[in-house]
C-alpha cells in the first residue's frame, strides 16, 4: 500500500511540476517554454509582464478617439489578428491588434460577434493597432513568437506610447510593457 502511495505521489509531482520549466521572467505569460536567444533575454524580461496593466484598459478605437495629444502613454488591449494577413511579423518584434468585441453587448454569448451586424460593422470599422517592440530606434529582430510565445489569436494587454495614425488609419504602439491575457 506505501509503495502505491509513494508511486502516486510521485506521479502527481511530476504532473504539478510540468510547468516548472515554463519561464514567467523572460515574459512568457503562461506559454509553452520558449528559448529566448541569449541577446534578447534582457529585452524579454525588461518588456514582458506577468500580471495585467491595467483594469482599464482601452481599445483602438479609444485611442483613436482620445482628446488627448498624440504619443500619449497607454494600456490597450486586443486580440493578435489582422484579418487575411498575418498578424506577426516573423522577422521582428512587431504584431497587429485587433479590438475584442464589447463584452456588455454579448451577454456572454460566444457567438453573439458572429450572429449581430452591429457587433461585426463596429469590429470592422474599429482601427488596427501596431504594436512595435523597440531595441534602441527600431524594432528588435526577433518575431514576438520567439520572444514570448505569442501566437495569433491570444488576446494580450501592451502598455506604451499609442497614438493614432491618420496615414495608415492604425493606432501606432510602441510597447514598454506586454502581458497576455488569454
Amino acid at each position: 500500500r506505501l509503495a502505491i502511495l509513494t508511486c502516486l505521489s510521485s506521479i502527481f509531482g511530476l504532473l504539478v511540476c510540468s510547468g516548472c520549466s515554463e519561464s514567467i521572467a523572460t515574459g512568457q505569460v503562461a506559454s509553452p517554454t520558449v528559448a529566448v536567444p541569449a541577446e534578447f533575454a534582457e529585452l524579454a524580461d525588461a518588456i514582458g509582464s506577468d500580471e495585467p496593466l491595467s483594469d482599464a484598459a482601452q481599445t483602438p478605437t479609444d485611442v483613436k478617439e482620445a482628446p488627448d495629444p498624440p504619443g500619449m502613454e497607454s494600456v490597450v488591449i486586443g486580440k493578435i489578428d489582422a484579418g487575411d494577413f498575418a498578424a506577426i511579423d516573423p522577422s521582428e518584434a512587431t504584431f497587429i491588434l485587433s479590438e475584442l468585441p464589447a463584452e456588455s453587448h454579448a451577454e456572454d454569448d460566444p457567438d453573439h460577434v458572429d450572429n449581430c451586424p452591429f457587433c461585426q460593422r463596429k469590429l470592422a470599422n474599429a482601427p488596427k493597432a501596431i504594436v512595435r517592440i523597440l531595441d534602441g530606434e527600431s524594432p528588435a529582430k526577433i518575431s514576438v513568437a520567439d520572444l514570448f510565445g505569442f501566437s495569433e489569436g491570444d488576446v494580450v494587454m501592451v502598455s506604451g506610447n499609442a497614438r493614432f495614425d491618420e496615414a495608415t488609419g492604425a493606432v501606432l504602439i510602441d510597447a514598454s510593457k506586454v502581458h497576455r491575457v488569454r
